[in-house]
């Protein structure tokens, strides 16, 4: 940590004895007491330039032994600096040796008096992250945040989606002026509490002041488990589909083994962006966000199955869903390239939606649904048209069903699968 007295006895020992120390600013204060009087100081947190200064002293040195040291806040194995000037001095002929110290991930689960050997750690210092995805994977992802994404971006987007949790931020974590704001939200009891929301402001004000704060967003009080077997698609009798006001009617849904094909026919990675056109009651969306730490983008024109698909992600915590009420295909104008797009429903104009697509990113992997005739017909004119490879998979899955004591096969409507690329 940056907090000297959280030094290990080695590492007080070297820079004592150091002829040379090098880090930033903030980290360089917290040991100046420690330094020598003919100590080389070098202020920088750029690894490249911490090497060639380092280069540049070492035929200044006129005491043998010697020996050169760089201070970084935090454990120098957690998301540190540490691995990278350490790959840079060794090509240039140094011996290096890492002397961990705390990592702000111990201190904080310290503090809260809990284990931390569940936690997701994540790092948003001074790079992009998924948050929503990280949070939607994790029962607790811990996060090291600065730059773009601060702990008042985290519990903006905790807050507006309404995700149960213990929310957690400290600030200069180990130093003598900590700040801590830890939370529970309980959406489901709090949502119209004003003492709650009151709570949750002034919070609020506290965390716009943080910078390099680290965040816990632990979801394990709340978190219902999905078990084992609902994977690799979740079973159909997990979503939401009846309509609200007593309804009796369902809203039709994309079925377990059609899904299956699907995630295996689009095969989303970590990291990418996937549009989901036509969603319904979402049931695709949600099982491509638990496929992998991705980010969909799930639009849908009908009210009542877009209400559905919000109960549906509050099931499943699919965090990483943004979901859309509108028209395909005005309503993707908006969004991010994608790299993979699921379009369960068109609305007629399935040209248009794929032209949207392969104009954002013509290397967009595009898989279009069909179970009527006019549209399986669709979808190769307009690959013609528009040039684009086409594979087909139909499916015609039939499942068991009980007849007093025999068991039938009940056949499902086949489903053709049409995966759409930019010819090569």
């Amino acid at each position: 940590m940056g907090n000297p007295d959280g030094l290990t006895v080695e590492a007080a020992r070297l820079i004592e004895s150091a002829s040379f120390v090098a880090g930033a600013a903030r980290v360089l204060a917290s040991v100046e007491g420690l330094l020598g009087g003919d100590c080389t100081v070098f202020e920088s947190f750029d690894s490249e330039k911490i090497a060639e200064a380092m280069e540049g002293e070492v035929f200044k040195i006129a005491r043998h032994p010697f020996h050169f040291c760089v201070v970084f806040s935090g454990d120098a194995g957690f998301f540190s600096g540490a691995g990278k000037l350490s790959s840079i001095l060794c090509r240039f002929g140094w011996n290096v040796k890492i002397v961990p110290g705390l990592s702000s991930a111990q201190v904080l689960a310290s503090r809260l008096g809990v284990d931390w050997s569940g936690w997701s750690l994540v790092s948003a210092h001074g790079v992009d992250c998924d948050i929503s995805a990280e949070i939607a994977h994790s029962k607790t992802a811990f996060f090291l945040t600065g730059g773009k994404i601060t702990a008042s971006t985290i519990f903006d987007f905790v807050f507006e989606n309404r995700i149960p949790c213990r929310f957690v931020a400290a600030d200069r974590l180990s130093y003598a002026d900590e700040s801590l704001v830890d939370l529970l939200l309980d959406f489901g009891e709090g949502k119209g509490n004003r003492a709650f929301l009151e709570d949750a402001a002034l919070s609020k004000k506290k965390l716009d002041g943080m910078k390099l704060a680290c965040v816990l967003v632990d979801r394990s009080p709340f978190r219902s488990e999905i078990p084992a077997e609902a994977r690799p698609a979740f079973p159909d009798s997990l979503f939401a589909r009846k309509l609200g006001g007593g309804s009796d009617r369902l809203v039709p849904m994309t079925k377990r083994m059609v899904r299956s094909s699907i995630l295996s026919l689009l095969s989303v990675a970590d990291g990418e962006t996937v549009w989901d056109v036509g969603c319904g009651t979402g049931a695709v969306s949600m099982d491509i966000a638990a496929s992998a730490k991705c980010h969909v983008f799930s639009v849908e024109a009908q009210e009542e199955a877009f209400e559905l698909e919000k109960e549906n992600r509050r099931i499943f915590g699919a965090w990483n869903v943004d979901l859309l009420l509108g028209t395909a295909p005005d309503a993707l104008v908006s969004l991010p390239p994608p790299d993979a797009v699921f379009v369960g429903g068109s609305g007629g104009r399935l040209a248009e939606i794929l032209f949207i697509a392969f104009r954002k990113n013509e290397g967009a992997r595009v898989l279009v649904a069909s179970v009527t005739v006019e549209t399986f017909s669709l979808c190769v004119e307009v690959a013609r048209k528009l040039g684009l490879s086409l594979e087909v998979t139909q499916l015609s899955v039939s499942s068991s069903a009980c007849f007093g004591e025999l068991h039938l096969m009940k056949a499902e409507n086949p489903v053709s699968l049409f995966l759409l690329r930019k010819a090569r």
